[in-house]
């Protein structure tokens, strides 16, 4: 079975109704990759890149590439992780097996999708385990100290250079592991960020690194 099949049965398990979602925010958004056009009502999300009519399956990391990035870190002491741009909170489901007594705090702009999230989450008794509706490139949003970040391609390259010019601000006080997977943020990492210490990869189709600060 592979990792989006195996992700989605699990989805499954867990209660999530993430096809119901996607398809709603389909229908009142415009898709992603798609010109607007003044004469049509649907626009694209406000804010930034919310990647509206990806299928869901490529939407979110799996799970099996998240237990490898975090089994390589069990050993470590860990105890808040934060997921920049959580979709539907997979990292928090993970953490609990690997990292039961962490904290998770996952920042997702698309209230739906945050929602969706909380909601398994309490039926699936996380108290440690929380889903925040956020813009984190507002200008007022500063990321809340962590033992590990976990980013993805959310948005475009300056998008993201926005939030690793943070983790540069809160690596000048404290040590971190940041778990990046995408090509705009690995393409920062190996320029911009090439200072970050690159301790794992988990080879898939779109490699996830575990760096060190």
């Amino acid at each position: 079975m592979g990792p989006r099949r195996h992700s989605k049965n699990l989805d499954k398990q867990f209660g999530y109704r993430i096809n119901k979602i996607e398809n709603k925010l389909s229908q009142k958004y415009r898709e992603y990759d798609l010109y607007e056009r003044p004469d049509e009502k649907k626009k694209h999300f406000p804010g930034c890149e919310a990647w509206i009519g990806l299928d869901p399956g490529a939407l979110q990391t799996p799970y099996s590439e998240i237990f490898h990035a975090f089994n390589f870190l069990k050993d470590f002491k860990v105890d808040r992780i934060v997921d920049i741009g959580a979709g539907y909170g997979r990292v928090a489901f993970v953490m609990n097996a690997v990292f039961p007594y962490c904290e998770f705090i996952g920042f997702e702009i698309v209230k739906k999708r945050q929602a969706e999230g909380q909601r398994v989450f309490d039926n699936m008794c996380f108290p440690n385990s929380s889903l925040v509706n956020e813009n984190v490139l507002n200008s007022a949003f500063e990321l809340p100290s962590a033992d590990i970040y976990f980013i993805y391609d959310f948005s475009e390259s300056g998008d993201l250079d926005i939030i690793l010019k943070q983790l540069d601000r809160i690596r000048a006080h404290r040590s971190f592991y940041l778990i990046a997977k995408g090509d705009r943020v690995a393409s920062l990492m190996a320029t911009k960020y090439a200072s970050y210490k690159n301790l794992y990869e988990v080879k898939s189709h779109t490699s996830l690194t575990v760096f060190t600060s």
